[in-house]
């Protein structure tokens, strides 16, 4: 699966915060997988998603090797100049067995 989500800054180091989370089949919470800040300072990725998740300056998150617990529902939160949320988008990862394919794409839909 790929989609994509674009979104503009509106100055010039002045970037739009945003957060990749994910809420896993059997979880109450969401977890957060990794953060921009509004300074435009690199994307922080956390937990076990560190050594393969890649975030684009554009907010694309890329999975590798990915596996079936991986499964659950993914979120992409952008906040405004003033911090307030201002787009999410969940899409659901649903993984099936093993897979010979090692990277999956998320992400969501362009927003300009």
């Amino acid at each position: 699966m790929k989609v994509k989500i674009q979104f503009s800054q509106a100055q010039e180091e002045i970037c739009n915060r945003f957060t990749w989370e994910v809420k896993r089949i059997h979880s109450k919470y969401r977890k957060t997988i990794a953060i921009a800040d509004a300074l435009c300072n690199p994307v922080t990725i956390y937990g076990n998603y560190e050594n393969r998740a890649q975030v684009s300056e554009n907010g694309s998150l890329l999975l590798h090797r990915v596996k079936t617990k991986d499964s659950g529902e993914y979120f992409i939160t952008v906040d405004d100049l003033e911090r307030r949320k201002w787009f999410e988008h969940k899409i659901t990862l649903q993984v099936k067995g093993p897979s010979n394919n090692q990277n999956s794409k998320k992400g969501g839909n362009s927003v300009n």
